[in-house]
Formats: structure tokens, C-alpha cells, sequence
């Protein structure tokens, strides 16, 4: 593997987080929901953090394995590529036309071949670095997914608490009313025309405390 071919990957990388990030930003559902169905929903929110949590979590140990295996590689071939040239210099010193070459050339050649072990070692460094700084942003997004997750649940919760709970002031504002209503036999009709303007009054300032959310 070259450092292209892993530049390559870690841009992939990029585009697939990205990608899970929008998935996870368009889980907010929509708030105007009535309230019996306030328990399913819940249960579907948490089945979906639940498999969102999975997959970030299977997102990082493929692109893990996947590195580790691309070091094993690089590493392979560093080994391979150095023991090739020790042997082919061993081979070169060996031949019997060699103590004709002059000195300044085996120097030379001595020196090309320390010159590109240490350019391969580079490399391979150069390689473990990114690999150990793309190990750290995949672990610190994966605590963010985490975070906003939990962040979600608490928003939801508190958003299907405060439609019940206005719901439940509705119900007995009209519950009021109607014991009011027994007690007095005579209501005058502009106090119950004022009831029911200040009943869809609070419905409306509901609904729209609902599309807020």
C-alpha cells in the first residue's frame, strides 16, 4: 500500500462519516404527535440510537482492521524490499569483477543503499502517524455520535413530557368547566364563549410550541 492508495482511504473515510452524521441529524422526528402514541415513538427513538450506536461502532473497527491490516502490508514490503537489496549488494560483492571496480563506485553504492533504507523507515513512519491521527478523530467522533444520541433522547423526552403535559391542562380546563357548568345552571354564554376562545388559544400556542420543537 502507498501513501496514496491511504490518503485515498482516508478521504473515503471522511465521506462516510459525513454521511452517518446526516443520517443521525435527520433523526429529530416530527414533534406534533398525539399523545397515545407517545410510548411506540419513544421506543422507536431508542431502537434507532441503539442502531446507530452499532453502527459507528462497526464503522471504526472495519476502518481499524482495515489500517492495521495496510501496516502489516507496508511493514511486509519495507522487509522484503531491504532484505532484496542487502542480498543483491551481497551479490554484487561477491563477484569476482568487483575487486576491479574502482573504490568511489562500491562506496557509492554502499552509500544508496543505507540512503533508501532510511527513506523506507521514513515512510513507514510517516504512514504510522497518519494512521495513529485517523485512529484518533474515528474514536472522538464515535464519543460525539454517542453524545449527541443521548442529547436527542433528552430533547425528545422532554418534548413528549411537555405536550402531555398540555394536554393535560386542556382536559381539565374543560373538565372545570363542565363541573362549573353543573353547579350553575345559568353561565352567562359570553363566559362561555370566552372559555372556548381561551381553549384554542392554548391549542394553537400548543401547536406551535409543538412545530417549534
Amino acid at each position: 500500500m502507498t501513501l496514496g492508495d491511504l490518503k485515498r482511504r482516508l478521504n473515503d473515510i471522511r465521506e462516510e462519516n459525513l454521511e452517518l452524521s446526516k443520517n443521525i441529524e435527520e433523526l429529530n422526528p416530527q414533534a406534533n404527535v398525539d399523545v397515545t402514541s407517545v410510548p411506540s415513538d419513544s421506543q422507536i427513538t431508542q431502537q434507532f440510537a441503539q442502531t446507530t450506536v452499532k453502527a459507528c461502532d462497526w464503522h471504526i473497527k472495519t476502518k481499524l482492521e482495515q489500517l492495521q491490516m495496510g501496516n502489516e502490508t507496508i511493514e511486509m514490503r519495507m522487509k522484503e524490499e531491504v532484505s532484496r537489496r542487502k542480498q543483491s549488494y551481497y551479490d554484487y560483492l561477491t563477484k569476482d569483477e568487483v575487486a576491479l571496480k574502482p573504490y568511489h563506485e562500491v562506496e557509492a553504492a554502499t552509500e544508496d543503499l543505507k540512503q533508501l533504507k532510511i527513506n523506507v523507515q521514513e515512510e513507514c513512519k510517516t504512514i504510522k502517524e497518519q494512521s495513529s491521527h485517523l485512529y484518533r478523530n474515528l474514536r472522538e467522533q464515535y464519543r460525539e455520535f454517542i453524545e449527541n444520541i443521548k442529547v436527542l433522547e433528552i430533547l425528545t423526552n422532554e418534548l413528549r413530557l411537555e405536550e402531555s403535559n398540555g394536554h393535560s391542562y386542556l382536559t381539565d380546563k374543560v373538565f372545570t368547566a363542565n363541573v362549573n357548568f353543573e353547579d350553575d345552571g345559568n353561565v352567562d354564554e359570553s363566559a362561555i364563549q370566552h372559555l372556548q376562545n381561551e381553549i384554542k388559544d392554548l391549542e394553537t400556542e400548543l401547536a406551535h410550541y409543538s412545530e417549534d420543537k
